[in-house]
């Protein structure tokens, strides 16, 4: 079975409250990665000349964000002169929603490359693997590395398993457990980087 897609979807936030933050609207302007829901982003450091903030996609060597991740996309504006995409391409630049990092609970697959994620990697940090966004639905192909699940590194804290129905802890590569995470550092979307 070939690995899900979805990337990352917010599921709550560790506060209880019942809802997630409202998104803020975003540019993407970088042409060298596509953007796809489910996505995490970082700070472009600049704003667009629309006069919103810039982000990219969280990705760097070793499948690490290269920057402080600041939330994930949750949702892409529709491009007036094509309807139909789902996903912003490599070529493409555009405005995307982002549920900001700070607070949220996000659910993500894993990848079940070289081990599984296990509840003992509960409260561990672990990275992320990029993969392309389904040409299906336009969603993200970001998984959790769960060959990276470790004490100290790492971008995302492990909050526990996902309870619904069918999903289990992995026990083989061509298994996939979706977990409850956080973002360990998140940017304030208030702030931006020099």
């Amino acid at each position: 079975m070939a690995a899900p897609k979805g990337g990352f979807v917010p599921v709550g936030r560790y506060d209880g409250a019942n809802s997630i933050g409202a998104p803020f609207r975003a540019y993407k302007a970088d042409t060298s990665t596509t953007l796809a829901v489910g996505d995490p982003v970082i700070d472009g450091s600049t704003g667009s000349t629309k006069g919103v903030r810039v982000v990219a996609q969280a990705v760097g060597s070793e499948g690490s964000p290269s920057a402080a991740i600041i939330g994930v996309v949750v949702g892409i504006e529709p491009i007036s002169s094509d309807l139909s995409l789902q996903h912003l391409a490599a070529a493409s630049t555009g405005y995307v929603y982002v549920c900001p990092a700070a607070g949220h609970i996000f659910a993500c697959y894993e990848d079940s490359v070289g081990s599984q994620l296990a509840v003992t990697d509960i409260a561990r940090s672990v990275d992320i693997v990029v993969a392309g966004a389904s040409s299906f639905n336009g969603k993200s192909g970001v998984l959790l590395d769960s060959s990276s699940a470790h004490n100290s590194a790492g971008y995302f804290k492990i909050v526990g398993l996902a309870t619904e129905s069918g999903n289990a802890v992995s026990t083989s590569t061509s298994a996939y457990g979706k977990w409850l995470v956080t973002v360990k550092t998140p940017q304030d979307p208030g702030t931006f980087t020099a």
